[in-house]
C-alpha cells in the first residue's frame, strides 16, 4: 500500500436483454364427431299430435389444423362427412367434403358435396298450413356442390359463399336449380351488409298457379287470398334493405310458368339477364340493365335505368324498349276480336319517378 486511494472496482457489464420470440399457437383437431345419434321428437301441441324420429344423425371432422406460422406451408386439408336419416322427412342426406386452412390468423375454405333423396314435406304441414303454405314434396331429390370461406381480415370478418350444379326436383321434375352462384368478401360494415360482387349463372325456377289460384313454387303451395279493405291506408315509405353491392349479375335465368286457372292451361317460359351496379341506400347513383324474352310472345324487352335512394328520397329513371310482341300461347286467353300482329309489335317508353318522405314517414 503506497498510501494512494484505490480505484473503485469495475462494475460487471449488464446482461444483454434478449427477446425470446413466442412460438406460434397451433390447434390440431384430430377428430371431432357426433355419430350414432338417434333423436325422437313429439309435438302434442298440434292437432293431431305429430312425431318423427331421426334414426341416424352424424357429423365428423378429421385432421383440422388451425394457426401456426403465417410463413409456413399450409397443412393438409381436413375431411368433413355427415349423414341424416329421418323416415317420413328425408330418406338419406349426405355431406362429403374437405376443409382447408392457412397458417396464421383464421382462414378457412370448405368444399362439400350434398346429396339428398326421399325428401318429403308432409311432416311440416301442421306447422305451415296455418300460414297458407302447404308442402308438396313427395319424392324430393337434392344435389349441390357448395363452397364457403371464413377469414379474419384487418377490417373484420369476411365470408364467401359459392354454389354449383344445384338441383331440387320432385321425382324427375326439376323445381329449382342454379348452375353457379358466387359471393365473396361478404361482411358487415356498421349496420350495412356489404356484398361487393354477386354472380348468378343460369338459375331456374318452375312456378305454377293451380286451378284454385294458389301459387306453387319450390315444392310448396302458397294460398293466395284477397282481403277487402274498407279504408284506404297511406302508402308506407319503401324501406330498402341495409345492404350495398358493387355489382350483381344474373346470366341465363329461366323461369317456367304454368297457370291452370285458364282453359286450356297457359304455359310460358321467361329468359332473363340482369346487371345491377352500385346498389345502395346512401345516395349514390346505381344503374341497372334487364333483358327479358318470352318465346313466341316477346322477342326482347330491355329495361335500363338508374336508381338513387337514401333515407329521405327515392329517384328512379327507366327506359323501356320492347320488340317482337305477339300473341303466341296467349292467343286463347285474349278477349274475343283482339288479334295482335304476328310478332311485329313494338313499344318504347320512359319513366321518371321521384318519392320524398313526408313528415309522417310515408
Amino acid at each position: 500500500d503506497q498510501g494512494g486511494a484505490r480505484p473503485p472496482p469495475e462494475e460487471a457489464p449488464a446482461a444483454a436483454a434478449t427477446d425470446t420470440p413466442h412460438e406460434p399457437v397451433v390447434l390440431e383437431i384430430g377428430r371431432a364427431a357426433w355419430i350414432d345419434s338417434r333423436v325422437t321428437f313429439v309435438d302434442e301441441a298440434t292437432d293431431p299430435p305429430t312425431s318423427f324420429a331421426v334414426d341416424e344423425l352424424g357429423l365428423e371432422l378429421r385432421e383440422l389444423v388451425l394457426g401456426g406460422d403465417p410463413a409456413g406451408p399450409p397443412p393438409p386439408p381436413a375431411t368433413l362427412t355427415g349423414r341424416v336419416r329421418a323416415p317420413g322427412l328425408v330418406e338419406l342426406l349426405t355431406i362429403d367434403g374437405v376443409v382447408r386452412s392457412r397458417p396464421g390468423a383464421l382462414d378457412l375454405q370448405a368444399e362439400v358435396e350434398v346429396q339428398g333423396q326421399g325428401l318429403r314435406g308432409a311432416w311440416l304441414a301442421p306447422y305451415l298450413d296455418p300460414f297458407g303454405i302447404h308442402p308438396l314434396l313427395e319424392d324430393g331429390r337434392l344435389s349441390a356442390s357448395a363452397t364457403g370461406s371464413l377469414r379474419v381480415a384487418p377490417d373484420g370478418w369476411k365470408v364467401g359463399v359459392g354454389l354449383a350444379d344445384v338441383a331440387l326436383s320432385d321425382g324427375e321434375e326439376l323445381l329449382l336449380g342454379v348452375e353457379f352462384l358466387n359471393a365473396e368478401d361478404v361482411h358487415l360494415e356498421g349496420e350495412v351488409l356489404d356484398l361487393p360482387r354477386v354472380a348468378v349463372v343460369r338459375p331456374f325456377a318452375r312456378s305454377a298457379r293451380d286451378a284454385t289460384g294458389g301459387l306453387v313454387l319450390g315444392g310448396v303451395r302458397v294460398a293466395i287470398t284477397s282481403e277487402e279493405r274498407e279504408e284506404v291506408e297511406p302508402i308506407p315509405w319503401p324501406e330498402l334493405p341495409p345492404l350495398r353491392s358493387e355489382e350483381l349479375s344474373i346470366q341465363g335465368a329461366r323461369v317456367a310458368l304454368a297457370d291452370a286457372t285458364f282453359d286450356p292451361p297457359l304455359e310460358l317460359e321467361l329468359d332473363v339477364d340482369a346487371l345491377v351496379r352500385d346498389l345502395a341506400k346512401d345516395g349514390r347513383t346505381g344503374t341497372f340493365l334487364v333483358e327479358l324474352a318470352v318465346p313466341d310472345v316477346l322477342e326482347s324487352l330491355l329495361l335500363a335505368g338508374s336508381l338513387v335512394a337514401d333515407d329521405e328520397r327515392l329517384d328512379l329513371e327507366v327506359l323501356l324498349e320492347a320488340e317482337g310482341i305477339g300473341a303466341g300461347p296467349l292467343a286463347p286467353i285474349l278477349p274475343a276480336g283482339l288479334e295482335p300482329a304476328a310478332g311485329d309489335g313494338r313499344l318504347t317508353a320512359a319513366l321518371e319517378l321521384g318519392l320524398r318522405r313526408s313528415e309522417e314517414g310515408s
